[in-house]
């Protein structure tokens, strides 16, 4: 939808990014992280500004060309306001200079918004989740939704991670300012396949990832395969979480106690997805899932719902794509995982070829050019 106007080199100048938490657990956090980590390695001087949710103090992070200030989530009313004094104060300092990005369609994108506006500088937006959860919906049913619209119409670019996200955002803008761009993929890891018929997911133990219906799956698969084990790492978190629910499904199923194993939250799923030679995604709905990427960055063969944002991380090609809810076909896309050869290595060359095609370099290429673009709308 989106189509470069800008020529010719730009001087790097400030860019201040308004983002979820960078130290959080999560997808929107790695994706923040790596978006500023990246723009302040191609020269750009990041200021990330962000509200986190679970930190109890303020903290400051210095790096090379990147500075990460956390706004602890005390509060919601405190921390808003905290957030938007922070923000405007920084605007007013070094708005004449600076470029606004933000990141999720919720305070962030309003502290931006004035920012920008108030100096005439460029805005861009970024959106995190569509479809069942959309983020547009959700601003667009909130208290503050008439500014949420002002705000946004305003802005220079929207972007969407998926031809589905872009098609929502066109409820605040024409198609002509929305560009899609992928989400940053982790550094690729090329780790062996073991052959043992181990699957993993990684994420929340949240209701749209449809994981009763995995375990659900899982009892078939173990019926024909004793040996098959089933890691299933992360927690529910704040919103959506039917952690207990699947918790108490596999203590109620002796099939299920003993081969499924809870992790709860870590730090790093790397050890995990490097254990398990399949990672499986039944999720109903995502905007372009981290989780995902990052099991595709290790070279896990995938077994994944076939819903779009699934497809434009893995490609239309696929081999292993099975119907959103259907078990059986879910079911059998996991024997095929474990058994099939041939399917293994269809899977593994679609996902060397995805590796390339959706490197974090062309991401944070991609952003750059769409910022420096926005300076001619300004």
């Amino acid at each position: 939808m989106w189509t470069s106007r800008h020529s010719g080199d730009v001087k790097r100048r400030i860019l201040i990014f308004f983002s979820p938490g960078q130290s959080e657990a999560g997808g929107c956090a790695t994706h923040a992280r790596l978006l500023s980590e990246g723009l302040a390695e191609r020269g750009w001087q990041v200021l990330a500004i962000c509200r986190s949710a679970t930190s109890k103090r303020p903290t400051l992070v210095r790096k090379a060309n990147l500075t990460v200030l956390e706004i602890p989530g005390f509060g919601v009313r405190a921390a808003v306001a905290i957030y938007i004094a922070v923000g405007t104060v920084l605007g007013i300092a070094l708005g004449r200079r600076a470029w606004f990005l933000a990141m999720q369609l919720g305070s962030q994108t309003l502290v931006g918004g004035i920012c920008a506006n108030l100096h005439r500088r460029p805005f861009v937006v970024l959106s995190t989740i569509s479809g069942e959860m959309s983020e547009v919906d959700e601003a667009l049913r909130s208290r503050a939704r008439f500014m949420h619209r002002r705000n946004l119409r305003r802005a220079d670019y929207l972007v969407g991670q998926t031809s589905e996200a872009a098609q929502e955002l066109t409820s605040f803008v024409p198609p002509e300012r929305i560009a899609i761009v992928h989400n940053p993929m982790p550094p690729p890891e090329n780790a062996e396949l073991d052959g043992r018929p181990h699957a993993v997911f990684t994420g929340r133990l949240a209701r749209q990832k449809d994981l009763p219906l995995l375990l659900d799956a899982w009892q078939a698969v173990v019926a024909r395969l004793p040996e098959a084990r089933l890691t299933l790492v992360g927690a529910g978190g704040s919103y959506g979480s039917v952690e207990n629910e699947l918790r108490r499904t596999v203590a109620s199923a002796a099939a299920l106690r003993n081969t499924v194993t809870f992790t709860g939250w870590v730090d790093d799923v790397g050890p995990y997805l490097r254990a398990a030679d399949i990672y499986v995604f039944p999720s109903r709905s995502e905007g372009m899932s981290n989780s995902l990427l990052e099991a595709c960055a290790c070279r896990r063969i995938v077994v994944a719902s076939d819903i779009v944002p699934n497809r434009a991380v893995l490609g239309d090609d696929y081999p292993l794509l099975f119907p959103t809810g259907d078990r059986e076909a879910l079911r059998e896309a996991l024997i095929r995982a474990f058994e099939d050869t041939h399917a293994r290595a269809a899977a593994v060359a679609v996902i060397d070829r995805r590796r390339s095609e959706l490197s974090s370099g062309s991401a944070i290429a991609r952003y750059e050019e769409l910022l420096l673009d926005s300076q001619t709308r300004s």
